[in-house]
């Protein structure tokens, strides 16, 4: 199972980041190019970002673009 986040949610979603972990931010500007975070969809969610989901089966390929989470 696969989650994501569209590129025109980006902004959104690494300011909630900001909003949430101002400490990891000030130790590392760049934080958001590392990824060190999860949140579940339904946090997100209720932040207002939208997430989706897409079943990754067997045989099949899931393809991510550059600017989305």
């Amino acid at each position: 199972m696969w989650y994501a986040v569209p590129h025109e949610q980006m902004d959104m979603m690494e300011r909630l980041w900001k909003t949430l972990f101002p400490h990891l931010f000030a130790r590392h500007p760049d934080l958001c190019y590392w990824k060190t975070c999860l949140f579940s969809p339904a946090a997100l969610h209720s932040f207002g970002i939208k997430v989706y989901r897409a079943t990754h089966e067997a045989g099949s390929f899931m393809f991510t673009s550059p600017a989305a989470y």
